[in-house]
């Protein structure tokens, strides 16, 4: 395919439409104006030829040929529809001007996989791709370092029970606007992983979910390399995955909830192992924002074999904004959070700078360094809070800090500003400006054990709450350079005793109750706080965390 003599066809849909090859070389010497179909078809459609001499020797240069389509129709539009098995490669082109740059669809039983790779879809009408199944049909595509921008609805789109998506390599999703899931929308079933170094940013809602919007489907990001298949590798373990600069609520008529992720519906999970969200902005959850019975786990993974690509912050959520949850928010009907050996900081927001648990939702925080958060030299925010607990007196939001450090935010009002919730405290240390509690309505309840705080004049301390000057007597490592692992003559040291629920291991991984044979116990062998105090690693202080 091209416009020299050795070409075979002058369109790429009479390449198609013929019998006598399925593997469809397209040269670059020629601009392409169609919108091409793909039915029941076993294609490979390869752009990166210089002409169609160098086609025929297979000899590439990886350039991309431009197919451009009439503003209407799919610019590639595939569809299977009868109970067959389908295999489709798309690589090495630019898509663009179509009503949708890619369009899938699946049908009465068919197997169809397309495999996307070396493409961009930009400046389309619809969404950049999209997949959905009917009657039975399935759909699994895998995209591998595409780069899709600039269209007028969702990036990628994936919507049904039978279909799947995997977008890997040095992909980016970035600058696409859509009323719901700027980059990626995920529906009804759609199970769609994301994995590093894959970029999601600058992508806007108007209503939420400005980076993805999650309905009853399933999200899985993975910053960790995983496996090859057929030629692409998933994932990679020295780079994140990256959500950054979405915005929701892009119309600014108070509506849009989710910068970086939104997530809804019963059955809706999103999954999170190593990635970076920031710099997201929404109403409610500037990060990301959970409801009506959905789950959402950020997870910070290392082992002794596979570190990440930040070891001691594998996961962060950090210079997320909103009015209310700068960090997150979660909302109603069983919804779940759950952050994990992560990384917060440098959130904003009017009302729960970190976060804000509504209704009967609830939020668990553990092995988790909250630092640095409500920093706003502009007075952009009102920085009221770090969390903000809203219930009624018929339903309590819950939060569970466990094992978790927070120091050096600044705020306005208190730590936590609970009204109707339940809080708990435990395993943990608590040093900021502000008093620690605020407790309002007559259902509001609080619990704390094995506690170091700044203050304990606000809640109901207990027996195992201490306060400590930390001007007096130092905790960490060094704060000031964002090391917040424990010293090694640390309060927090061999503190506590075992709790049931709280977490395993810490921010590191390091297994939690280890004796250290230096330090009195107090109430026991466990630290408290996000690390537990190794004297065979924290000694030297752990991953190149030097003391400066």
């Amino acid at each position: 395919m091209g416009a020299d003599n050795a070409c075979d066809f002058d369109t790429i849909q009479a390449a198609i439409n013929s019998v006598i090859s399925n593997h469809i070389r397209i040269a670059s010497n020629k601009s392409y104006f169609e919108n091409l179909e793909i039915i029941n078809g076993n294609e490979k459609l390869v752009g990166g030829y210089a002409d169609c001499t160098q086609a025929a020797q297979n000899i590439t240069d990886l350039s991309q040929a431009n197919v451009t389509g009439n503003g209407t129709d799919p610019v590639i539009y595939i569809n299977a529809l009868l109970s067959n098995n389908y295999d489709v490669e798309v690589k090495n082109l630019v898509i663009a001007n179509g009503g949708h740059g890619i369009y899938i669809r699946s049908q009465n039983s068919a197997d169809l996989s397309v495999l996307v790779k070396g493409v961009r879809m930009f400046n389309n009408n619809n969404q950049g791709l999209s997949v959905l199944d009917n009657n039975g049909g399935q759909a699994n595509v895998v995209m591998d370092k595409v780069q899709v921008d600039f269209n007028d609805n969702s990036g990628v789109s994936c919507d049904g029970e039978n279909t799947s998506v995997k977008i890997a390599g040095t992909s980016v999703i970035s600058n696409n606007s859509a009323e719901n899931g700027g980059g990626l929308s995920v529906f009804n079933g759609c199970d769609v992983s994301v994995y590093s170094p894959t970029e999601i940013k600058d992508n806007e809602a108007d209503t939420s979910g400005g980076g993805v919007n999650v309905f009853k489907g399933s999200l899985n990001v993975i910053g960790l390399h995983s496996t090859c298949e057929n030629g692409v590798c998933f994932g990679v373990d020295d780079a994140p995955v990256i959500i950054s600069g979405n915005v929701a609520n892009a119309d600014g008529d108070n509506s849009g909830n989710g910068g970086g992720i939104m997530v809804s519906g019963v059955d809706a999970d999103v999954s999170i192992i190593n990635a970076q969200i920031n710099d997201n902005q929404a109403r409610h959850g500037g990060g990301f924002y959970a409801q009506s019975g959905a789950s959402i786990n950020l997870i910070g993974y290392e082992t002794p074999v596979q570190e990440c690509w930040q070891p001691g912050a594998c996961m962060q959520l950090f210079d997320n904004r909103a009015i209310f949850g700068g960090g997150f928010a979660a909302e109603s009907d069983d919804t779940e959070v759950l952050i994990y050996a992560s990384e917060v900081m440098g959130n904003r927001a009017d009302k729960g700078i970190v976060g804000r648990i509504i209704g009967n939702a609830s939020a668990e925080i553990a092995s988790t360094i909250i630092h640095h958060n409500g920093m706003d030299p502009d007075n952009t925010y009102n920085n009221d809070a770090l969390f903000h607990i809203y219930g009624q007196q018929t339903f309590a939001p819950s939060l569970a800090l466990r094992a978790v450090s927070i120091a050096d935010n600044s705020i306005a009002g208190h730590v936590f500003d609970n009204f109707h919730g339940d809080l708990t405290v435990t395993s943990s240390i608590v040093f900021d400006q502000q008093d620690v509690y605020l407790e309002s309505g007559n259902t509001a309840s609080a619990s704390y054990q094995c506690v170091i705080a700044h203050e304990s004049d606000s809640f109901n301390a207990g027996g195992s709450v201490s306060v400590v000057d930390r001007s007096m007597t130092p905790v960490f490592v060094n704060p000031n350079a964002g090391n917040y692992h424990l010293l090694v003559d640390s309060p927090a040291i061999d503190y506590c005793y075992e709790i049931m629920d709280d977490p395993g291991s810490d921010l590191d991984y390091d297994s939690r109750g280890a004796d250290n044979p230096d330090v009195i116990n107090l109430h026991g062998t466990y630290d408290i706080g996000a690390d537990e105090f190794d004297i065979n690693d924290d000694i030297i202080f752990k991953n190149g965390l030097e003391q400066d």
